[in-house]
């Protein structure tokens, strides 16, 4: 009878203790820029030491030292600079004077998050979708989640807090996202790394 009575006290404690468990989020920044006939904003995500965020944000035309503001969600504001863009994959990396947590990068796409108003919410359904967007990569992660126009730049992550992708489009009626994949940004990271040596 005591043993009975053990196991319907813990059963309800670890599936409460599942059931509700969330990945420790990395942190987002929304970036406002400011250029010649330009005024956009979008958001982006603390990684690998700088600030990744989607390149159309600044525009269709690289400028030398572009100057952007960034702001974090403790408050902390700055004008920040553009580090490193390139337009064939859509994404750019601009300097992080705050620090912050760098997420991992992951190619798994189960139980993914969407950063969207202010929050991350949660969608089950994903899958990789050959690109017929002009100035976007070959491949994007399709997901079964509403964004709003100026989510770009908003990260995708999964269970475990990695980076699965970076929010750069929008369906037309609105009822799913596209984000850059996270080998693409890898790839992408990697072009950085060779251009700085």
């Amino acid at each position: 009878m005591r043993k009975k009575f053990l196991i319907i006290l813990i059963l309800p404690v670890l599936f409460c203790s599942c059931s509700f468990y969330e990945p420790t989020f990395p942190e987002v920044v929304a970036i406002n820029f400011f250029s010649t006939g330009i005024k956009t904003s979008g958001y982006g995500v603390v990684f690998e030491d700088a600030i990744l965020t989607v390149a159309h944000i600044f525009g269709d035309k690289y400028e030398k030292n572009a100057v952007c503001t960034i702001i974090h969600t403790n408050g902390i504001s700055y004008q920040s600079e553009l580090i490193f863009i390139d337009y064939t994959s859509d994404l750019a990396l601009v300097s992080n004077k705050a620090g912050g947590k760098n997420p991992s990068l992951t190619a798994s796409r189960s139980a993914l998050y969407v950063y969207c108003d202010d929050k991350y919410i949660k969608t089950d359904s994903s899958s990789r979708v050959k690109c017929v967007l002009p100035r976007k990569p070959e491949v994007l992660l399709k997901l079964n989640a509403s964004v709003e126009y100026g989510a770009s730049g908003s990260p995708v992550i999964n269970g475990k807090g990695d980076l699965a992708g970076i929010i750069c489009a929008k369906s037309p009626d609105g009822k799913y996202a596209y984000a850059v994949p996270a080998d693409v940004i890898e790839e992408f990271t990697d072009k950085y790394r060779y251009s700085t040596k």
